[in-house]
């Protein structure tokens, strides 16, 4: 009986937070604030997207260019690292390089330029492998990583993400900045101008990424709710690296669809054209033509940063 009425008087623990909720911030136990769905949603269509931006660029350089380096490896290796979740260090190395090397292949760039950009892959490898090193021996010895009761020290918590996340700004902006001199040079219309700098601001979102990846990872430091705030983490660092690799790939984007586009609007054109075979009959010549005509314009508008400039930009990217 005492048993019973002492079963009865027992709380449920589900409906009890295990460590009190943020400030400000209201336990619901029927619909708990989290990052789950946010998360479940962004990763599928952010993976997705960054799959396929890095299968057309090996499609364009090994079937449409015939040029295969070695950026696009690591391309290769950034989408590995990132859908393997290995480790975020290498993984945003790899894109960055990728990114840089691609700067090489793409613009003839005069000397003061690539000495920017070989001091940046200099300066980005060493800075990485030394971070990528110090996360996994942080701890001495490694295992008090997971076991704080073991005798030894680890270095302080906060630096190492603090220090990176400023360098992973820092370097964001500059491997952004480095190519609009050499794009705003170009000889060039106006609107194909725009166009390519288009492509390359899309590192901007990147950026972006990376400053609200760096202020959550701050917050972590100091919040005791660490699944939740891991989770928001996540989903920032898993948008910077998806976007990078995107960015990546972006500049091949108009050579893919200067070789694919036209074929498919030529197919498309034909279909409509055969349909139309009845009522042709009755188009007087000059009007057929004038039609013609205007099927053509609308696919050169499909092929937007075809050609590249005569000055600046090398053919073969």
């Amino acid at each position: 009986m005492v048993a019973n009425a002492s079963a009865l008087a027992m709380p449920d623990l589900s409906k009890i937070p295990a460590v009190p909720p943020p400030p400000g911030v209201m336990f619901d136990p029927n619909n708990p604030d989290n990052y789950k769905s946010a998360n479940i949603i962004m990763h599928s269509i952010i993976l997705s997207i960054m799959t396929i931006a890095v299968v057309i660029r090996l499609y364009t350089r090994t079937v449409i260019k015939k040029s295969v380096g070695v950026d696009d490896c690591l391309a290769v290796l950034s989408w590995w690292l990132t859908i393997s979740q290995w480790s975020y260090l290498p993984a945003i190395l790899s894109i960055k390089l990728c990114i840089l090397l691609g700067y090489n292949r793409i613009f003839q760039i005069d000397r003061m330029t690539k000495r920017l950009i070989w001091f940046a892959i200099f300066a980005l490898t060493v800075f990485y492998i030394i971070c990528f090193f110090c996360d996994l021996f942080y701890c001495t010895p490694v295992q008090r990583a997971w076991n704080r009761a073991l005798p030894g020290h680890c270095i302080s918590y906060a630096a190492l993400p603090w220090a990176t996340g400023i360098f992973n700004i820092i370097s964001d902006f500059y491997i952004l900045i480095i190519p609009m001199p050499l794009i705003l040079g170009l000889t060039m219309k106006l609107a194909r101008k725009i166009r390519i700098v288009s492509i390359f601001s899309l590192g901007l979102f990147t950026c972006i990424a990376s400053i609200m990846r760096f202020v959550v990872t701050q917050q972590s430091v100091t919040n005791p709710d660490q699944t939740y705030v891991a989770a928001k983490l996540l989903y920032w660092a898993v948008l910077e690296i998806n976007l990078g690799i995107i960015c990546s790939c972006a500049t091949v984007f108009p050579a893919f669809f200067d070789a694919s586009a036209p074929k498919s609007l030529g197919s498309l054109v034909s279909k409509l054209l055969s349909s139309r075979s009845a009522s042709q009959a009755n188009i007087t010549p000059t009007e057929s033509k004038r039609s013609y005509d205007d099927d053509e314009e609308r696919g050169r508008g499909l092929r937007f940063l075809s050609k590249p400039s005569q000055v600046g930009l090398d053919a073969s990217a």
